[in-house]
């Protein structure tokens, strides 16, 4: 079979519940797959299909001797999601049973290994992941339709082939999974520990990521071999009992907690940023977050610091109070963003702010630098206010950021700026460029700024965020954007996507990029009155940590900030 085919048919007529098994199979000897959707189907593999209004079946065989089946991931992540496959908030703890019906193994053998399997996952401290072990029911069979999931032992294909298969039915609507059952093959010989066995723990750990909603990885150049979600097992193996830093990654991203970082903070706000840096002196990172307050009148920028981010939760482990920049930015503002640097090279970190201003006419976007914070984050003095050029900038803008940090590899820092314009017709477009070699006093010569990128996006946004980082681990600066894409009415929830430029060169220009790409899963609501990224490493591990923070505006309550980690960086290798 080289390609797709259908085939329309009058007969059978089928009906909500009824289902049909269809098979593709390969010769022993053949090493071909047959492309199905995103995936490709090996030797002996098997999809089932129901028709249903509502669910949809997938089936991915795992833990293989071979890899039996492909997904599209980017080697290095550490982890691989397809789409929003996994639980939904409300549907955990999700239950489990147990069956042993069908090994010679017993009970007391296998049960505590299973569920220690399941506890590892749900163990990790920056996740939400939920389960519940229901007991023991040897009456329970593999069924993906029934509500109900089970881990049990089944005929798969014989000794040698696949270990272990998990059965994941989704809800079509939304893509979420609505059931997972886990099938050990009982031809296989099973056993607790090393050995010329295969372990239960070991492989059901495995599984449980399938189970969590992760996919195999396949890749052995950037690590990915390390992980539990690597798709080869073996015998006297028990290194996968325990979950690897792009398991965690990925448990993260899916079941990711959105922290509160201010709360009854107005009814409206015209941007927000964030920003990460050494401020209260302490080994560790802090985050400052500011946002720009939108009442009747003068506008104004608050902000208050985040104290030691926690290396294994991401949580900010104390805040300070909220400050207030007593200088106006105007009556109308659209964006601000958030930068914290050592410019005036006193040893002292220094913090940025920077707005877009948004008066009659053209929009202007200005800059102050607040000096030699306080381990409070307060600066002792202040600055006078900057005005950037006006190349690129039009009469109405969605959202600005700022950072200041060393990317075209001088001796000085450079003043990065992003912002978003309305659209004049279906879509808003980016729009960037760097100040080179910011001197002592915060000054970004005229000639020193680079000519505007613009980038053109597929949505309306409400707020963007810039963050640069070495995301690729090549050693030259990486710079990614991030927006806040805005469903009108009632189609749906906010969410952030983002784009990278790779290796950005002396002139300030990235040698290549990537295209849009979704960012953090969760609700981040319906209205969003700003957005801000940054990231740095966290966890001390060779990626970077990336964190959103925004400001949710919901309609019946006054609006709030919040912020999520995103671990090991979620862009790392992802480029060409």
């Amino acid at each position: 079979m080289d390609g797709y085919a259908t085939c329309i048919s009058g007969v059978p007529i089928l009906v909500d519940g009824d289902y049909i098994e269809a098979r593709l199979e390969l010769a022993a000897e053949s090493n071909e797959c047959f492309g199905m959707g995103q995936y490709c189907l090996g030797e002996g593999s098997v999809v089932l299909a129901r028709y249903d209004e509502r669910y949809a079946m997938l089936g991915r065989s795992s833990a293989s001797l071979e890899a039996v089946a492909t997904s599209p991931y980017y080697p290095g992540y550490g982890y691989s999601f397809e789409g929003s496959r996994f639980w939904r908030d409300t549907a955990l703890p999700q239950s489990y049973y147990i069956s042993v019906h069908n090994t010679y193994l017993q009970p007391a053998q296998v049960i505590p290994e299973i569920t220690a399997a399941f506890q590892t996952w749900e163990d990790d401290p920056a996740s939400y992941f939920d389960v519940t072990y229901a007991g023991q029911n040897d009456n329970l069979h593999r069924n993906q339709f029934d509500g109900i999931n089970v881990v049990t032992w089944e005929p798969i294909d014989g000794v040698g082939g696949t270990l272990a298969y998990s059965y994941t039915r989704l809800d079509v609507g939304t893509g979420r999974m609505v059931e997972c059952d886990i099938a050990l093959d009982c031809d296989e010989i099973w056993g607790i520990g090393l050995g010329t066995v295969y372990d239960v723990q070991n492989i059901v750990a495995h599984e449980v990521g399938h189970f969590a909603g992760l996919d195999d990885l396949y890749d052995t150049t950037y690590d990915d071999d390390l992980m539990t979600m690597y798709k080869h097992s073996e015998k006297n193996q028990i290194s996968k009992r325990t979950i690897e830093w792009g398991d965690k990654a990925g448990l993260r991203f899916a079941y990711n907690y959105h922290r509160s970082a201010a709360t009854s903070i107005g009814s409206y706000q015209a941007g927000a940023g964030n920003d990460i840096g050494d401020v209260d002196g302490i080994t560790g990172k802090d985050m400052l977050c500011a946002w720009a307050d939108n009442p009747s009148g003068d506008n104004y920028i608050y902000y208050r610091l985040g104290k030691q981010i926690s290396t294994t939760t991401g949580a900010v482990s104390s805040w300070t109070g909220t400050s207030k920049w007593s200088t106006s930015i105007g009556s109308y503002t659209q964006g601000m963003g958030v930068a914290l640097a050592y410019i005036d090279a006193d040893g002292i970190i220094d913090l940025v702010f920077g707005w877009m201003d948004n008066p009659s006419g053209s929009n202007t976007m200005k800059y102050v630098i607040g000096w030699d914070l306080s381990t409070s984050g307060v600066p002792a003095s202040w600055s006078s206010t900057k005005t950037m050029p006006i190349d690129g900038v039009t009469w109405d803008s969605t959202g600005m950021d700022i950072k200041v940090v060393n990317c075209v590899g001088t001796a000085r820092p450079d003043l990065v700026v992003f912002w978003g314009d309305v659209a004049t017709s279906d879509w808003d477009s980016m729009r960037f460029r760097i100040g080179k070699d910011m001197d002592t006093s915060g000054n970004v010569g005229s000639a020193s700024w680079t000519s505007v990128t613009i980038f053109t996006t597929n949505y309306n946004t409400q707020g963007c965020g810039v963050c640069i980082g070495n995301f690729d681990l090549t050693g030259t600066k990486d710079i990614m954007f991030a927006v806040m894409e805005y469903h009108t009415g009632t189609s749906g929830e906010n969410k952030v996507t983002y784009k990278v430029g790779w290796n950005i060169d002396t002139n300030g220009i990235p040698t290549g990029w990537t295209g849009w790409s979704s960012g953090p899963v969760g609700w981040l609501g319906t209205e969003t009155d700003g957005l801000g990224v940054a990231c740095a490493n966290i966890n001390g591990l060779a990626s970077e940590e990336i964190i959103y923070f925004w400001v949710d505006d919901p309609s019946s309550v006054g609006n709030s900030c919040y912020y999520r980690m995103e671990w090991e960086g979620r862009v790392a290798y992802s480029h060409p």
